[in-house]
């Protein structure tokens, strides 16, 4: 339970640093999501490659109150 704890922290102080540093360089954490390319169709998503998830993470009683996490 501890090393969850720490690996939390260091995971959190990461993504600061990160952050600073994009920001620093002139940047926005936003330009990393910008699209490559414009006017994709649904089709063209399909094709992507997809990951199932490592863990599901249920939240509530009902069956669509879940999360899930890579």
């Amino acid at each position: 339970m501890v090393r969850a704890k720490i690996s939390s922290k260091v995971s959190v102080i990461c993504r600061v640093w990160f952050f600073q540093m994009l920001i620093a360089a002139g940047g926005t954490p936003f330009t990393l999501l910008a699209a490559e390319r414009q006017n994709v169709n649904f089709d063209d998503i399909l094709e992507l490659p997809y990951r199932i998830s490592d863990y599901k993470v249920n939240y509530g009683a009902e069956s669509l109150q879940f999360g899930r996490l890579w």
